[in-house]
């Protein structure tokens, strides 16, 4: 790990426009150790590199449709919440975590249900069209 990652700080509407990106990415770059600090700019916005994580951490986007790895993902930037228009009808989100080195995964999963159910203020989830998905991954070190 080089740098850091987000900070909550960092989504914030008015934040300055923070990245972290992958080590893949990274060594595309020429591995530059100076890489950190320096802009990119994504959709015609200047973000700044705070961090890259270690190939450890690689993440790959999984299709909602077939749940099978469809791309690698190198950049990933906080999100910013202002607008509560959509309330909990919007659906587009998806939330990546790590597992406390004390924790089993079976825990997490029944914390994550707890939290599924609270989020859906009453609504069945199958009503809802929302709930989790836990599964495990490579070790991280």
């Amino acid at each position: 790990m080089r740098g850091r990652t987000f900070l909550s700080p960092d989504a914030r509407a008015n934040a300055d426009p923070t990245v972290v990106v992958s080590e893949a990415y990274w060594r595309r770059r020429g591995a530059d150790h100076g890489l950190v600090g320096t802009e990119v700019t994504l959709q015609d916005r200047r973000r700044i590199i705070v961090g890259v994580v270690p190939h450890a951490a690689a993440l790959s986007y999984v299709s909602r449709a077939t749940d099978s790895p469809v791309g690698r993902i190198d950049i990933w930037e906080p999100v910013a919440w202002a607008d509560t228009s959509h309330g909990r009808s919007a659906h587009f989100l998806r939330v990546i975590g790590r597992l406390h080195p004390q924790a089993t995964l079976t825990e997490a999963m029944a914390e994550m249900e707890t939290i599924s159910d609270r989020l859906a203020g009453g609504v069945s989830r199958q009503q809802f069209r929302m709930g989790c998905h836990t599964r495990g991954s490579a070790q991280c070190d």
